[in-house]
Formats: structure tokens, sequence, C-alpha cells
């Protein structure tokens, strides 16, 4: 290992195993050990059909357990492998020198089965299915994880990651009868079932999900997802989670049990879950004591209204004892009235004589739940003499991919060579484009913030400070249009004709409450002007986490942008 260390993609997925196989067909594994490998144990590539691992010891891996199948479709049938089989597997303790490796990884590959095993003590996804990002076509389809248990990962060293996590199109995929839990991240994401990038056609059924940092169940974005008879219990940002609804139904999320006694019930974006996109019914919601609880920030029956969980209870689905593990539902659960179908969690994992189950029940350590790294405040100068012609700014900035040369470094700076330019116009779109922005991370203390600014007659520059709330709250704000530099509403002062305009900003953070700031503008020959207690747009904005500039009008024109600083005094 180089002292810098090495890396093979997500998943490690470019990186070798101990056994490789292409093209190979009706072989078992039975009673094997494999262990102590610098790679992953075992890897049937290319081309490979019925191939059962049974009753093996996977562990003390370098990387990760076993892979199927590849990254992209074979051109010919013949190369696609499917088939593969893994029961009554113990697989455990991966990533020792490639952190990103996974459990059991499956490719663009169908109709393998994945059940009765025993997979945990990865810092990364234990189970990963799928290689499409989207919807693009592939003949990932039919894979099935049944019984499976599947605990202690992550352990806060990696990010983004699911104990089952799948991609792209996938008719016929079934998560069913796993027992999951314990799952800490290193900063976000780390969840239980997690459908990321144009996950479709996947059912989850008769799932136990507990004690997760990031929540129980995550879909990003993906289409006829159906999440039913599951128990989600104890996770502890979310207990459900929906990031980006798209023009289709989503996710059906039914005949399910939410137990939880901290973070919110569903997330991350209030307004997700009123797009119509999802369903939503038959469902059991409880937090622990009867304490109130939102949903998506409404009330149960602003909720109702929308047309979710019509048929749904909030009221204690009566477990056993699930403080002690104990996930059998007393009799008269409001849960069964409702068709829950009680499943055992106890059949979950490896099955055989004891000596068997006792290799399988290592004592792991409780995970840790993270504390998400607090990120440094950003100081910054940049007046884009280092960034060559023509490129887009760095140093942090953010920008639509999108931007062709609306936005880009030109000759012409206010104190050097170089300033950014912006240029509008009618058939730029979206309405705010040209802009960019920063992410500042100041909390407390004083930000001051200065840059220089030219604008042609016609261009409608809006400058602002924000925090990261659903919605987001905008403190100080600038307006430069028809002349004039704009801020509550009120003139400041005119914009010169010609050259430069000098803006400072500055305003103290963490106190809602004073939710005021100064303006210093200072046009060229002309002494500063200085305004004080100009008032927040909104008075609860209390830290700065956006920090840009955006173009709000239509006309055909420039701005120019220079020499700006970013500044936080504690």
């Amino acid at each position: 290992m180089p002292p810098e260390g090495a890396g093979f993609g997500q998943a490690e997925v470019a990186l070798g195993a101990a056994i490789e196989a292409d093209g190979a067909r009706d072989i078992l594994f039975e009673d094997c050990e494999l262990s102590h490998t610098m790679t992953s144990a075992a890897w049937f590539r290319h081309g490979c059909r019925e191939i059962t691992m049974k009753h093996c010891h996977i562990h003390d891996l370098g990387a990760g357990g076993v892979k199927i199948g590849e990254t992209s479709a074979p051109k010919d049938a013949r190369g696609l492998t499917s088939h593969v089989t893994l029961d009554n597997c113990i697989i455990h303790g991966g990533g020792r020198y490639f952190p990103g490796a996974i459990g059991v990884w499956i490719g663009q590959n169908p109709d393998n089965t994945i059940r009765h095993c025993d997979i945990a003590d990865f810092n990364y996804t234990l189970i990963s299915i799928g290689w499409v990002w989207g919807y693009k076509p592939t003949p990932c389809a039919r894979n099935v994880v049944e019984n499976c248990h599947l605990h202690h990962y992550g352990w806060g060293v990696m990010s983004d990651m699911g104990a089952v996590y799948t991609l792209g199109l996938q008719p016929g995929t079934v998560i069913r009868g796993c027992h999951i839990h314990d799952a800490a991240c290193a900063s976000y994401g780390g969840w239980g079932l997690y459908n990321d990038e144009g996950s479709t056609g996947i059912v989850w059924e008769d799932n136990l999900v507990y004690r997760t940092q990031s929540g129980g169940y995550h879909q990003h974005y993906g289409r006829g997802n159906i999440v039913r008879n599951n128990i989600f219990a104890f996770n502890q940002e979310f207990q459900v989670r929906w990031s980006k609804p798209e023009e289709f139904l989503g996710v059906a999320f039914e005949n399910n049990i939410v137990l939880f006694n901290e973070g919110r019930l569903f997330g991350h974006v209030d307004d997700n879950w009123f797009s119509g996109r999802a369903w939503v019914n038959r469902n059991v919601y409880w937090q622990v004591g009867g304490n109130p609880f939102d949903l998506a920030g409404k009330s149960w029956a602003d909720w109702q209204l929308f047309g979710h969980d019509p048929e749904s209870l909030i009221a204690d689905p009566l477990f056993v004892a699930p403080e002690k593990g104990d996930w059998t539902l007393r009799a008269e659960s409001p849960a069964l009235r409702l068709g829950f179908k009680p499943f055992d969690w106890r059949k979950a994992g490896v099955t055989g004589d004891d000596a068997w189950r006792k290799l399988a029940a290592v004592e792991y350590p409780p995970v840790v739940f993270s504390a998400k790294p607090k990120p440094r405040p950003l100081r910054l100068h940049d007046d884009f003499e280092t960034t060559p012609l023509d490129a887009k700014p760095g140093h942090g900035a953010r920008l639509s991919n999108q931007l062709g040369p609306v936005l880009a470094v030109v000759n012409g700076g206010s104190k050097g060579e170089r300033a950014l330019e912006l240029r509008d116009g009618p058939d730029v779109s979206p309405q705010f484009e040209p802009h960019f922005y920063y992410v500042p991370h100041h909390d407390a203390g004083t930000t001051r913030v200065s840059f220089d600014v030219r604008l042609e007659s016609g261009y409608q520059l809006n400058y602002e400070w924000r925090d990261d709330a659903q919605p987001y709250r905008t403190g100080p704000q600038l307006i430069f249009e028809s002349g004039a530099a704009k801020a509550n509403g009120r003139k400041l002062i005119d914009l010169p004709s010609e050259g430069w305009l000098h803006v400072e900003v500055e305003a103290r953070l963490g106190e809602p409450g004073d939710a005021t700031w100064s303006c210093t503008l200072t046009a060229p020959g002309q002494q500063p002007q200085r305004f004080d207690a100009l008032k927040f747009v909104d008075p609860a904005m209390a830290k700065l986490d956006w920090l840009g500039w955006s173009s709000n009008g239509k006309a055909k024109a420039r701005a120019w942008i220079d020499e700006i600083e970013i500044e936080n005094r504690r």
C-alpha cells in the first residue's frame, strides 16, 4: 500500500478478489473458510451462472466479501453473470485496508439470491445491488435478499450507505425478512434500507430496522418502489426520508410500524411529501411516551387533508419489550387491526447447528452515532488572478454545471488583470442564472464580506445571505437594479456610470433577535457611505450557510465581480 493509500472507486468496485471466475458454471463452494485477504474474497465476474456459496465463513478482509457481476452490461447475453446464490454464509469484518468495500456487491446482473446470511462489521454498505445511476436500461432485475441478519456497519468511518443499497431499474427485486440494526456514518447517510438514484420496481417487506443514525428507510429518487409491512424503530435523525420527488409515483409506504424516541418522523424537505408523488397509508406511528410530533411539518389533521394516511393511526403498536429486543406484537395491537402481518425477525441470519450460529453471534461493541464534524468557517480572498481565462470560479464557489459562457473569468479586474463576468439575457434560463455562491459555515461571531462590482445598464443583480433552513431564511440582501443599490425596499446610493463600486457588508450571527446589518458603499472618487441598522429580510436567520449572487433580470447585459473577501471573527 502506498503511503497515501489507494482507492478503486465507489465500493472499491475495480479492486480484484482472492478467487476470481469468468465463464464459470455449476460450481458449489460449501463449508469453506475465506479469510485474511488483502482484496475481496470472491468475484464471480463475467459470464458466470449457477454458482452457490453455502455455509461458508468469510472474514477478516482487506476489502469486500463477494462480488457478483460487472459494472456494465455485456454485449453478448452469454457474458451476463446470473443465478449466483449465497446461502447461510457468515461474512464478517471487511474493509480493513479498503474501507469503501462492501459485504456483497451485485452489479448490472439479474436473478441472484442472498439468503440466511449474517453480514456485519464493514465500514460501508453491507449489500449493494445495481450499478446504473438514473433510468438507463440495465439487465439488473429479480435479485432477492431474504432472511439476512445485517448489522454493525459504517462505524462512523464512511458516509452515504445502507444495509441494503440499490441503484437503477430493478423490476422484481425483493428485500424481505431481514433483521437490520446498528449503523453509524461519518457525517451523513447511515441508512437501513436505501433506494438511491433511479431505484425502480423494488419491494421491501417484512424487515425490522432499528438503531440507524440517519433513518430506517431513504428514497433518494426512484419510481414505483413499495415499502410495506416493515418495522422501523429508534432511528436517530429521521425514521423515513424522501429526497427528490419526480413526475410520477415514487414510493408506496403502507402497512408499516414506525416507533421512535428522537428525530423526525418524515424528512428531509417537508414539501417533498406534498408533491402528490407518494402513497402513504395504513401505517401506525408512535413516539415513545406519547410525545407530540409533526408529520413533515403538518399536524395529523392537515397531513390527512393532503390525502396521506387516511386509514392510519397514531397509536402505541404494543410490542412486548422492544427495549429488550422483543418485537412480538401483543394480541391487542392496533397494527394487527390495520392488517399488519407479524413476522419472526429471529428467523433472519444463519441456520444450522449451535456451533455455526454461535460463530455468527459475535458480540460487537455498540456503534456510536458520530457527532457530525463541524466544518471550518470559510475564510476567503479571491481576486481571480490565478483562475484561467474563460474558466469558472474556484476556491469553493458553487454554480450550475449547465452554465456555459454566461459566467466565466475574463480580463479587466478592479485592481488586477482579471474579474468574474456574468452575462444575462432573455435566453438565459432559469430566471436566477447566472448565479454562484459559497457555503461559509458561519454560525457565530461577526462576518464581514466585501467585493467590487460593476454593472451595465439593465443588469439586475441580487446579493444575499441565507441559512440552510427549509425553506431557507434570508438575512442581509442587496439589490442592484435601475441604476441604484437598494436594501430594505429603499435606495441607498446611485450606481456609478463608470468604474467599480466597492461593497462591504457586516453582521453578527448566532443571535436571532438582533437581525441587523451594516453596509458601506464606496463609488469611484467618492467618500465611503455607511448604512447601519439595516434589517434582515427574515429576523430568524442566525447563521450563514449560503452567500451568493444571482441575476434576476432578463435584459441583455453584463456585470463583473472582483476582489471577494469573506471573514468571520469570533
